[in-house]
């Protein structure tokens, strides 16, 4: 976990973003979960959604974040998410679209 917190911190010193757009707030909200801080990690992911985050696949579904998805906050979290991806789902298949 230390060596998982120092990445992380090392990640937020340096406005790091990985595999696209990731806030800072997403980094700050890894480092509480892995503290148990899970009320910290609920605020700074509704942070990130300010920031037009939309939630990963990894954190929906990997049984690392268990405790994170049984927080009462994150059903709508998640539906805040999930119709942002959905918008943009279809912004990208009409350009496909207008492409072809």
């Amino acid at each position: 976990m230390t060596k998982a917190k120092t990445i992380l911190s090392s990640a937020i010193e340096a406005k790091m973003q990985r595999w696209g757009f990731n806030p800072t707030e997403l980094r700050v909200m890894e480092i509480a979960y892995l503290e148990g801080d899970i009320a910290k990690a609920i605020a700074n992911l509704k942070q990130a959604m300010t920031k037009h985050y939309i939630i990963s696949s990894s954190i929906k579904f990997q049984a690392m974040y268990k405790q994170l998805r049984q927080h009462p906050e994150w059903p709508a979290i998640l539906a805040e998410s999930d119709k942002r991806a959905a918008i943009q789902r279809e912004l990208y298949l009409k350009l496909v679209a207008e492409a072809q």
